[in-house]
């Protein structure tokens, strides 16, 4: 992995996520809802977590392959958080950061992804914070051998700070107010 590279230096990267989508443990259907569309989007599974504790999770993730996963919370009635956990080559999970979500808008369904070409736009300190965070964890999780559609997500800065857009075809597909970055640096 890059750790030294700056992220100005970077300008974009294609991935496709080895990740997995779950939830804390009681569900909103706004959750449900923004969790369907981020499957569909970044071509990620979604685990049913019903009574599963985390430790019953990151087991079924290591085995199916992945490297990493996300527990979607609700506050009020939406998604309000992320937090991020990555295997380690050592073979365990560690939380790897959060990241705090505001507004969201939903455009156009788009169908169903593979990845997205991540690319920054925005030139703050939290969408320069937000480019590393997603680098950094997304690094190395590529298309190749995969068959599919694209989608693009751009991190711009917005009146109100942060914004992380899902579009293709020049149609919006979500845009995310990101309110806070939060990284707890591992291995």
């Amino acid at each position: 992995m890059e750790k030294d590279a700056t992220a100005e230096k970077r300008e974009s990267i294609v991935i496709c996520p080895s990740l997995v989508l779950t939830s804390s443990i009681r569900v909103l259907s706004s959750t449900r809802r923004f969790m369907s569309r981020m499957s569909a989007i970044l071509g990620v599974p979604i685990f049913r977590r019903g009574k599963s504790s985390l430790d019953e999770v990151a087991f079924f993730v290591k085995k199916s392959g992945f490297k990493s996963f996300v527990v979607v919370f609700s506050r009020g009635n939406r998604p309000s958080l992320l937090r991020f956990y990555k295997l380690l080559e050592e073979g365990y999970f560690v939380e790897y950061g959060e990241v705090v979500i505001g507004d969201l808008v939903y455009g156009d369904r788009g169908g169903i992804f593979i990845g997205c070409r991540l690319t920054p736009i925005g030139v703050s300190e939290k969408s320069r914070k937000l480019w590393g965070f997603l680098y950094d964890l997304f690094y190395g999780d590529s298309c190749e051998g995969y068959f599919g559609k694209i989608c693009e997500a751009l991190i711009k800065d917005h009146a109100d700070g942060t914004v992380l857009e899902f579009w293709y075809q020049k149609s919006l597909l979500m845009r995310i107010a990101i309110e806070k970055v939060i990284l707890r640096r591992v291995g």
